[in-house]
């Protein structure tokens, strides 16, 4: 395929549609093919070590000087966000690593939803700083008739490689049906693409038991 030809290629993967309550997988991307590949990945700067040499991580591997990305203004200004950086990257004292693995996205909830409970779920991601291009997380809650739920967005917890972020809501009997979306959304204004995740649930009345009179 001619890099001078733009093409848009839609890509739909479906995968692990499990029984009710668990996890369904649903990625699409939409991206324009160009001379920089723009699908989203994982990449970060490291340092040389006391021996010259630079380290890497299991999961990641060094990326090759001829990829457009180290060419292009857009990439490099995400990562190199200090003239020291760059500096330090023109010198040949950084460089850059990209994950070997695709995205992950997994999301975990309880597998019921009693009416008048308190459900909490938790989406687990990389930091979004580590993701190119950049990409938002976003949360959706729908009940049966498609009407936004309300939910409550708790303290998220980022680690070197690894992000964790909950929420929180009231299940409640008149929603009838809950699905908690969980996304990585592009954040660039003329591409699309999205890594989902989502759980559905019955809301159920809550089973009272009465006393037997004697």
């Amino acid at each position: 395929m001619s890099l001078a030809v733009l093409l848009k290629v839609v890509v739909v993967t479906f995968a692990t549609k499990l029984a009710m309550g668990q996890e369904y997988d649903l990625t699409a991307s939409l991206w324009e093919e160009s001379a920089v590949d723009d699908s989203p990945g994982l990449f970060k700067v490291i340092a040389k070590d006391s021996e010259g040499q630079f380290p890497v991580e299991e999961g990641w591997q060094l990326m090759e000087d001829e990829n457009p990305l180290l060419y292009s203004d857009h990439f490099l200004d995400q990562f190199l966000d200090t003239p020291e950086m760059e500096q330090d990257f023109n010198e040949g004292n950084l460089a850059f690593v990209d994950g070997t693995d695709s995205i992950f996205l997994s999301l975990s909830g309880p597998d019921q939803a009693p009416s008048g409970s308190v459900l909490s779920f938790t989406c687990q991601s990389p930091p979004l700083h580590l993701i190119y291009p950049q990409m938002d997380l976003v949360w959706q809650l729908t009940n049966y008739s498609g009407e936004a739920v309300e939910f409550t967005i708790n303290d998220s917890i980022e680690e070197e490689e690894e992000m964790t972020t909950e929420i929180s809501l009231i299940a409640d009997k008149e929603d009838q049906m809950l699905t908690v979306h969980c996304s990585l959304v592009s954040a660039a204004d003329n591409k699309s693409a999205s890594i989902d995740k989502f759980m559905q649930f019955d809301v159920q009345c809550k089973l009272i038991v009465l006393p037997r009179n004697f």
